[in-house]
């Protein structure tokens, strides 16, 4: 009974999460980014669980990364061209990075704008990946920043595809 008791609660908090939703629209797309999501989404859910918060984050960000990328593929779309201070910025989309992709979305106007912040909050905490930069910060990687990070991953999920 302990077990059967166990594993509705581990249920509960999973659809809490979205989690069987968001398998269901990654389960649609082609297999290229159907394999990486399904990798990365199922760590996130873990380490999210567990509160391991720079894995979160981080996978967070390399999952909004391949959204991003994904959609710009299923579009067609194979180079990533913006204007940053007047300098214009062209890379193959292989080769942009989450920062090029969100420049790229914002300037083109490819995302609703709450959606291209939603991928801007997980690329300014996953740059906490560099230990130079949690050294010089004071800003503490905590559950905090990681529910905001699983919750933009899960909304462009959603989204996107």
């Amino acid at each position: 009974f302990d077990v059967i008791c166990s594993l509705f609660s581990v249920k509960k908090i999973l659809e809490e999460l979205n989690y069987y939703r968001n398998l269901k629209k990654i389960n649609k797309i082609n297999k290229q980014f159907k394999d990486i999501l399904l990798r990365d989404y199922d760590e996130l859910i873990f380490n999210y669980l567990v509160k391991n918060c720079k894995s979160t984050i981080i996978l967070s960000g390399s999952i909004i990364e391949t959204l991003l990328i994904y959609h710009l593929k299923k579009n067609k779309i194979s180079k990533v061209e913006y204007e940053i201070d007047k300098k214009k910025v062209s890379k193959d989309l292989f080769d942009a990075s989450l920062n090029d992709l969100l420049e790229y979305f914002e300037q083109n106007k490819l995302l609703q704008k709450q959606f291209v912040h939603l991928g801007s909050i997980s690329r300014i905490f996953r740059n906490y990946v560099h230990p130079g930069k949690e050294l010089r910060e004071t800003e503490i990687l905590d559950d905090s920043k990681s529910d905001l990070c699983y919750i933009s991953a899960s909304e462009l999920i959603n989204n996107i595809i």
